[in-house]
C-alpha cells in the first residue's frame, strides 16, 4: 500500500459539489480547500480558507467547481442538505485517456467510521485507489491486507494530519483488507474497469444491514457491466441464508483476516 497513490485528477473537466437545501432559510457556510467559482455565475467565487455563508430556501442549490482537488473543503449547515461530489471526468489512473462522471452522495460526518472491509473491484494491476477524508486531527490509520491464499501482505500504518486532510492508497487487485482508523473517516474507492472509472462510497462496519434494496441502469440496447460486493461478518456467516431476489448466490467468498482471526 504504498503512500502518496496518485488519485483521480484529470485534465478533463472540474471537481465539483452542489449542495441541496431540504428546508425554507437554511444557512450554509462553505470554507474550500481551494479556489472554486459558480460555472453559471462567474462572480460568485469562493476563495480557498475564507468561510463563505448562504441563506438558501427548499430545493435551491449551490453548485462550485475548480479544476483543482475540492477534496477537504468544509460545510456546516444549520438544516439538512443533501451534498452530491466528485468530478466532470476523472481516471484512475489519472495517466489514462479516458475519463467518466463520477459522483456520489457524500454522508454528513455524523455517519462517518472507523472500521472497513475493502476489496478491489478490478483487475487492473495497479489494483484500486481509495481516498480516506479525516474528521479529526491526527487520525491514525492502519490498513492490514491478506491476499487469495489468506496470506498477509501488507500491515501499513498511516497518520492523516488535520480534519479535512486526504490521503490515497492504492490497493492490488487480489487483496483483501480491514482498515480501522481512530477517529471516524470517510473512506472512497476508485476502480478502473476496462475503458472506464467508477467511484464508490465505502459503508463503515456499523452501517452493516441485512436486507439491501437496489436497481441497475436501463439504458436500452447499451449493455452495461454490473458489480457487487457483499462483506458478511464471520460469525453471521451462513451462504444458504444469503439470496438475491430470493434465490441463493453463486459467489466465491474470501476470508479477511485481523489480527484476532477471520474477521
Amino acid at each position: 500500500v504504498p503512500r502518496g497513490a496518485k488519485g483521480t485528477t484529470s485534465p478533463n473537466g472540474n471537481s465539483a459539489f452542489l449542495i441541496i437545501a431540504c428546508v425554507h432559510h437554511t444557512v450554509v457556510t462553505i470554507t474550500p480547500s481551494q479556489v472554486a467559482k459558480d460555472p453559471i455565475n462567474p462572480n460568485r467565487t469562493l476563495t480557498i480558507g475564507e468561510s463563505h455563508t448562504f441563506v438558501l430556501d427548499e430545493l435551491d442549490t449551490l453548485y462550485f467547481a475548480s479544476p483543482e482537488d475540492l477534496s477537504g473543503s468544509h460545510v456546516i449547515s444549520d438544516q439538512p442538505i443533501t451534498f452530491i461530489s466528485g468530478h466532470e471526468c476523472g481516471s484512475v489512473p489519472s495517466s489514462r485517456v479516458q475519463c467518466n462522471h463520477l459522483v456520489e452522495q457524500i454522508p454528513p460526518t455524523a455517519v462517518w467510521g472507523k472500521q472497513f472491509f475493502i476489496s478491489s473491484i478490478s483487475l487492473h494491476p495497479g489494483g484500486d485507489i481509495y481516498k480516506m477524508v479525516a474528521s479529526s486531527n491526527n487520525t491514525a490509520v492502519n490498513i492490514l491486507c491478506t491476499n487469495s491464499k489468506r496470506e498477509q501482505k501488507n500491515d501499513i500504518d498511516l497518520l492523516i494530519p488535520r480534519a479535512g486532510a486526504t490521503m490515497n492508497v492504492s490497493i492490488g487487485p487480489a487483496d483483501n483488507c480491514i482498515i480501522t482508523a481512530k477517529s471516524s473517516i470517510l473512506l472512497v474507492q476508485f476502480a478502473p474497469l476496462d475503458s472506464a472509472t467508477i467511484m464508490v462510497t465505502i459503508p463503515a462496519t456499523h452501517q452493516y444491514l441485512n436486507t439491501h434494496w437496489f436497481t441497475t441502469v436501463y439504458a436500452g440496447n447499451v449493455q452495461f457491466k454490473h458489480y457487487m460486493k457483499i462483506f458478511v461478518s464471520h460469525k453471521d456467516f451462513n451462504p444458504s441464508l444469503i439470496t438475491l431476489d430470493g434465490g441463493n448466490m453463486a459467489a466465491a467468498w474470501n476470508d479477511i483476516q485481523c489480527r484476532e482471526g477471520t474477521v
